[in-house]
């Protein structure tokens, strides 16, 4: 048994699945993983997923080419077009990669998954090219061997198989594939690594691609320990998203805080968050009391506020004046905030029986409300600062007037209630 076979046939009883999907261009790589797929398993488990990305004129070809290695292997095809539309300054490259994510997350289902053709030279590659970003250890793991996606999982079985392997293979069983003419220009890092940089690294060091993937996989292990360790430190698992109390962070080392900070970052931001980022965030832990500063990363902004880190989206929503709300029904103020009648508590039966139209407003400054059961009133402010809501979110919670009279604050753990009795004095 080759080395491709070999290595297939480990992988697919040590993950079975219910469907597997290739990521299938027609290039090399992934003929090759095709075609000793189709050998190993029952061809009735296996589909290819081909992506017309629309960028160059080869393109429909391509797909023919990739509908014919299909049929000849009696696997099934499901070929799906992406819309790109790069703007000006976009990284065409990360575009056609996040729309071809999207569809393969759109096809996964339970316990399915999808095969990328990745192998070790690919490995040696992107560790390279992470180490001369400056990147960390989560850089330098480089391609995990499997992980989740969507539904299902990520998986790349060749990383232990060199370009050369993969080669051999395709010359053996006489298999016919489709080059890409954008992998021979080297304005693109990879491609000039791969061309230039590469052959030179592995005349002297032969077995560096080999050598490259055992340290990533060393930095992966390393990576896990991080995350765990992380984990304990915040208090929150993976997924997560909520405050980050700082009070025992403080007391950790520099590295231990940056590692815990890096992970709740992670839960929130669409990439890793920097060196500089992270510094950034952990002076605003140290920061004095009252300073409540903030660090902008992209669309996200960190607040400090009571010993406690929020991270939130940069809220540019313009709020009117008044809404007005039937409470027999949700409202849609805008995307992120919709109020449900439920909220209201006990006094939605009466507003119902009333059929009552409520006003929805936001904080101006000054206002005051008469809590269920006090005869006096209480200034919002300090029923805010009470519940220890931060300052940038006061201003966005809906208030609902009846009568004119303030009623409840929505948007809180715990509503604030007030007395509905008034109203109908």
């Amino acid at each position: 048994m080759c080395a491709v076979d070999s290595v297939l046939a480990d992988f697919t009883a040590q993950y079975p699945a219910s469907h597997y999907y290739i990521a299938f261009s027609g290039g090399l790589d992934s003929t090759v993983l095709l075609h000793a797929l189709s050998r190993c398993l029952a061809v009735d488990n296996v589909t290819a997923i081909h992506i017309h990305h629309g960028l160059l004129a080869e393109a429909d070809a391509w797909l023919s080419h990739c509908e014919r290695v299909c049929k000849a292997l009696n696997i099934a095809c499901e070929s799906h077009k992406a819309n790109l539309q790069p703007q000006a300054g976009d990284s065409v490259e990360q575009i056609a990669r996040q729309a071809r994510y999207s569809i393969f997350e759109t096809a996964l289902q339970d316990n399915d998954i999808l095969l990328t053709a990745h192998h070790a030279d690919d490995q040696a590659e992107t560790f390279l090219l992470s180490a001369l970003r400056g990147s960390g250890v989560a850089g330098l793991s480089a391609m995990p061997l499997v992980k989740p996606l969507a539904l299902g999982r990520h998986a790349r079985p060749l990383l232990a198989l060199t370009r050369q392997q993969l080669s051999d293979y395709a010359t053996q069983h006489k298999l016919s594939w489709v080059e890409d003419p954008s992998n021979k220009d080297d304005r693109f890092n990879r491609n000039y690594l791969r061309k230039h940089i590469m052959p030179m690294l592995q005349q002297r060091w032969p077995k560096m691609a080999a050598t490259i993937s055992r340290s990533a996989d060393l930095l992966a292990d390393n990576q896990e320990l991080a995350t765990d360790l992380a984990a304990l430190d915040t208090g929150m698992v993976v997924g997560e998203l909520k405050p980050l109390r700082t009070n025992t962070l403080l007391a950790l080392s520099k590295a231990r805080r940056f590692n815990a900070l890096r992970y709740w970052l992670k839960q929130y931001l669409p990439k890793q968050p920097s060196l500089a980022v992270l510094t950034q965030v952990d002076r605003a832990m140290f920061a004095e009391k009252d300073a409540n500063p903030e660090v902008v990363i992209g669309t996200f902004v960190v607040r400090c506020y009571q010993s406690t880190l929020y991270c939130s989206p940069i809220n540019n929503v313009k709020l009117n004046a008044a809404y007005e709300w039937d409470v027999s029904k949700p409202l849609t103020i805008h995307t992120d905030l919709t109020l449900q009648p439920k909220s209201l508590g006990a006094m939605l039966a009466t507003l119902q029986d009333e059929q009552a139209v409520v006003e929805v407003r936001f904080r101006e400054g000054g206002e005051r409300i008469q809590l269920s059961g006090r005869e006096h009133q209480h200034q919002v402010k300090k029923l805010l600062q009470e519940q220890a809501v931060p300052p940038w979110l006061r201003d966005q919670l809906p208030m609902i007037y009846y009568k004119n009279r303030l009623i409840a604050i929505l948007g809180l753990p715990t509503p604030i209630l007030g007395c509905l009795s008034r109203c109908f004095a």
